[in-house]
């Protein structure tokens, strides 16, 4: 029975950081839009199997993002906290929504998730984006900006905020499409995934019974 978790874990941590980079190369590269969509995979395993194995999902993804992007400066890696945030996020509410007995509760709780997370992948993102620049102007190395980040920040800088406020409320607008989006499709495959659990073990009961 544990080696059969394991392997499911294993397998959901696998997919979950496919998940990470494939709809990411998607929008971002293919269709050029300002969104991220780098965390699907690790708060769908979050919502799965829990906070560990979506650390690990989110970590080793950051890791393969410096490979791919080849990342001036290891400080990028810090924005992995963001999505720590997220899955933290989620895991205060996964026993809620076992629970939740009706879809208008379940809505609200998944309602709440959303609204925590853009606050806290905006503010934490925002922080972490001051922190980058500085460390990569004061090492000489090339400012590594994203499409996502970048979007809305000229406007803001021209109303005369400065740097952390701009770097926050910047990443506001597209973290209010993003965040239920993803918070939606991760719980709506994590509903999938336990119903194909469910009816796999009620098939395999029946089996035993018929074979008594």
């Amino acid at each position: 029975m544990k080696n059969k978790l394991f392997i499911r874990v294993l397998i959901g941590i696998l997919a979950g950081i496919a998940l990470n980079l494939i709809p990411r190369h998607i929008v971002q590269v293919v269709l050029e839009l300002p969104f991220f969509m780098d965390t699907l995979g690790s708060i769908t395993v979050a919502f799965v199997f829990g906070a560990l194995p979506a650390i690990i999902c989110a970590t080793i993804t950051q890791i393969a993002m410096a490979f791919i992007e080849s990342y001036t400066s290891a400080v990028i890696l810090l924005y992995v906290l963001t999505v720590y945030a997220s899955i933290g996020i989620v895991c205060m509410f996964r026993k809620s929504l076992a629970e939740s007995d009706s879809v208008l509760s379940t809505a609200f709780i998944l309602l709440f998730i959303s609204i925590l997370t853009i606050l806290a992948v905006s503010i934490i993102g925002g922080i972490v984006n001051v922190i980058c620049i500085y460390v990569q102007e004061i090492t000489d190395s090339p400012v590594q900006n994203n499409p996502a980040t970048t979007f809305f920040q000229y406007d803001l800088f021209k109303m005369g905020l400065s740097s952390l406020p701009t770097y926050i409320f910047s990443r506001i607008p597209g973290n209010l499409v993003e965040r239920p989006v993803i918070t939606l499709m991760a719980f709506g495959i994590n509903f999938l995934y336990k119903k194909a659990i469910a009816s796999n073990r009620q098939s395999q009961s029946e089996n035993k019974t018929a074979k008594q």
